[in-house]
């Protein structure tokens, strides 16, 4: 009895103290609800604010992304001995020395390595359009072709072309292979700056249109205002090996007291006979131009009366391919041009080329994808209105590392 008395009295004692400390602990929980309250407004009041900041400011632009770049280029060491004609490395077929001439380069030989070229392609999508480009250098430029000079630049979106490049006029990817650099009479490999639209009709089907820059930079005389308006529609067979092409060319020449409407026409191909053989075949109609093609006489004449009088020509290269097997291949090839020998041009410029001549032979070896050796034989004739003759003969060999 005693006993229970005694520990009723320390829980009386004890009660308040309890009493106390809940209530001591119901305040803190109070307070801390309380600021948890307060820390949960302040997070809404900037939730709100940062949608509000989000739906004023503007987008911002996106970086580029997935660019593809594409390096390439090669490394290109030629040698010739001229046994006959002209004192440049390079095709001069239209400027050999004639026979009476005490300048022709007999029994020289001459090296070069100026035909290397670096390129760069790039390709990209921007704002849902295809948009790519090149930037393509070499080493002929210059009077004496020495200095760095720009091949190609462009940059194309969609089906259309800013910038320099091959004129659709010409077609270089048709011409007869050949080791040298200049290519071969009969052909075109012109590059200018141009605005330019293709399209795609299927697979088999192109077209290209384009304005470009028709002036001729070494004719002082030449005032012409307008582009040069060039158009080429190409055919391929279903295998792609086989290519058929017409090409279009139209442009004002001008001086300063005469007009003239220059044109020309072209139409080419290359026939894939079978795994192993092609045959070539390229053909012009041009009066009044010397810059797309290569080596023609000068455009145009001024006769007494101030008139422009036009060259007026044919051109024509033939080449046959053959392949011995995956290393070694080989063209045999021929080009021609051939002015109008009967009008007032030929009386105003008799030193002028009537005709030029040129046939070849090559050898390719490529023991890699990256690497070829060739060699290769070139004789050529020129024959001036005035019937006076050059000869060029010819042996150039050329090693490329291609990366």
């Amino acid at each position: 009895m005693a006993l229970t008395k005694h520990a009723l009295a320390i829980a009386v004692c004890t009660l308040p103290t309890i009493i106390w400390a809940n209530g001591n602990l119901n305040t803190e929980i109070e307070e801390l609800r309380k600021k948890l309250e307060v820390l949960e407004q302040k997070a809404n009041v900037q939730d709100q604010q940062i949608k509000e900041m989000t739906a004023v400011k503007p987008e911002a632009a996106k970086p580029l992304s997935g660019i593809e770049l594409k390096p390439y280029g090669f490394v290109r060491a030629d040698i010739a001995y001229h046994f006959e004609g002209s004192d440049k490395i390079f095709n001069k077929i239209n400027t050999v020395p004639l026979n009476d001439s005490t300048q022709s380069a007999n029994g020289k030989t001459l090296f070069n390595v100026n035909a290397s070229r670096l390129g760069l392609d790039l390709k990209t999508k921007i704002d849902q359009q295809d948009v790519s480009g090149k930037i393509e250098i070499d080493f002929r430029g210059g009077s004496e072709q020495d200095q760095l000079r720009i091949r190609h630049a462009y940059i194309k979106v969609n089906n259309w072309l800013f910038g320099q490049t091959t004129s659709p006029f010409v077609s270089a990817d048709i011409l007869p292979e050949m080791v040298d650099f200049m290519a071969n009479v009969g052909g075109g490999i012109q590059r200018n700056p141009m605005i330019q639209y293709q399209h795609q009709f299927n697979k088999n089907m192109s077209s290209w249109v384009a304005l470009e820059d028709g002036a001729n930079s070494k004719n002082l005389v030449d005032k012409t205002r307008l582009p040069a308006l060039t158009t080429k529609t190409q055919f391929k067979s279903d295998d792609g090996k086989s290519v058929l092409n017409v090409r279009t060319l139209a442009m004002q020449k001008k001086t300063s007291s005469d007009e003239a409407l220059t044109w020309g026409l072209g139409v080419g191909g290359v026939y894939q006979i079978d795994s192993q053989n092609k045959l070539h075949a390229d053909y012009y109609h041009v009066k009044g131009d010397n810059k797309f093609m290569l080596f023609a006489n000068d455009a145009y004449a001024v006769n007494a009366d101030k008139e422009i009088i036009e060259n007026e020509y044919d051109s024509l290269a033939l080449g046959f391919t053959h392949n011995w097997n995956s290393q070694w291949r080989s063209t045999l090839g021929f080009g021609a041009m051939r002015a109008d020998d009967g009008g007032e041009y030929a009386r105003l410029m008799p030193a002028a080329n009537e005709s030029l001549y040129q046939g070849w032979v090559n050898l390719f070896y490529s023991p890699s994808k990256s690497l070829t050796y060739a060699v290769e034989y070139v004789y050529g004739e020129r024959t001036t209105f005035e019937s006076k003759q050059g000869t060029d003969s010819r042996l150039e060999a050329m090693v490329r590392y291609a990366f």
